[in-house]
């Protein structure tokens, strides 16, 4: 069987591995990021190493490994040595994940990433969750994120976490072309442990919280699920302690345009959270993964409109005398002005005109 590997050696003479190491040993205490542009196996997680034919060369097999044991590859032990050190928020770690979404969905790939910010190599990850990622998507605002990271620093921000979202939430602020297209996704060390955080927006009628819509209970479609949202006032307590009213999605339904199978309303999800960005709307953060358990979809009954009587259509005759004074019949179509009027409903309001009542 043949392999095809990428060359670690080429690799490092392409990116100056030797000076940034050079550096790094010069300088321990330094930032430190580090941008993956690769693959992720669906299913199993990790990053795309290498692929691996067949004996008659007709199957190809992609392998892929866990992201510690490629950073160490890549790395190797001297870097790795250097940049693991207790943490802090002047001189951030972080890794950017390029990578298609299975990295973070897969539980023992999200869960081998945590142990690398666990074992402090690292101050943060982040990465996207799209199950098929468009890198042109992400590239442009990915790039505000690290020079917000790296070049701007809150007094407020006395921990590394605290500096990595509010960077997240100053580079993606008001990309909503890219969070229809896939939420932002950062594991990192908070008050309470590793954590890891979904930033996403979301407009009521689509994807309320940020949150992505439930695939379909009853046909498993995904892509044409509508929401509807009801909203209300509701008090937050945001990233810095601070009490705020405001008046959003306090719970929603879902409905699948396929097979018109619904949901009742749901609350809103323990943890959801807004940026601390005032500039921006209807944008959450939340914990990563959050969903809906044990959704119940249901299909609608279906209501009969009572039909009216349908009055007599045929020609009615009328008498009258001519002028000859002989009798003549006209003849004439009654006018049908009580016919049944059909109603269209806007589905931004409702699901087809159904109550707002709470079911």
């Amino acid at each position: 069987m043949g392999q095809v590997r990428a060359n670690t050696s080429a690799l490092r003479k392409e990116a100056n591995f030797d000076d940034a190491l050079s550096y790094l040993q010069a300088q321990p205490v330094s930032g430190w990021l580090a941008i993956v542009d690769s693959h992720s196996i669906i299913g199993a997680g990790g990053i795309l190493t290498h692929e691996r034919s067949s004996r008659n060369g007709r199957v190809t097999t992609n392998v892929g490994q866990r992201v510690s044991k490629v950073m160490n590859r890549w790395f190797g032990d001297d870097m790795m040595g250097l940049i693991r050190r207790p943490p802090g928020a002047r001189h951030l770690r972080i890794l950017v994940l390029c990578v298609c979404g299975p990295i973070f969905t897969v539980n023992q790939s999200l869960a081998d990433l945590k142990s690398i910010v666990e074992g402090d190599y690292l101050d943060a990850i982040v990465g996207f969750s799209r199950e098929v990622l468009t890198p042109q998507l992400v590239y442009q605002a990915l790039s505000s994120f690290c020079i917000a990271a790296y070049t701007m620093c809150h007094f407020a921000d006395t921990e590394p976490w605290m500096r990595v979202k509010r960077a997240v939430e100053t580079g993606f602020a008001g990309q909503r072309t890219l969070f229809e297209h896939t939420p932002v996704i950062v594991i990192s060390k908070g008050p309470d442990g590793v954590e890891c955080t979904g930033f996403g927006y979301g407009s009521p009628n689509r994807m309320p919280w940020g949150i992505e819509p439930p695939a379909c209970g009853h046909c498993g479609k995904h892509a044409n699920i509508k929401a509807n949202s009801k909203m209300g006032e509701l008090v937050y307590e945001d990233s810095e302690k601070r009490s705020i009213t405001l008046y959003m999605t306090k719970k929603a339904k879902y409905r699948c345009r396929n097979c018109n199978y619904r949901t009742p309303y749901l609350a809103m999800p323990s943890g959801i959270k807004l940026w601390r960005n005032p500039a921006v709307k209807n944008h959450f953060s939340y914990p990563y993964p959050t969903v809906f358990p044990d959704i119940k979809w249901t299909l609608p009954e279906t209501k009969s409109a009572s039909t009216p009587a349908t009055p007599a259509t045929s020609a009615a005759p009328l008498a009258h005398t001519g002028r000859r004074g002989q009798a003549r019949t006209k003849h004439f179509k009654r006018k049908r002005s009580d016919e049944p009027i059909t109603t269209m409903y806007d589905v931004g309001s409702d699901f087809d005109g159904d109550s707002d009542e709470d079911d």
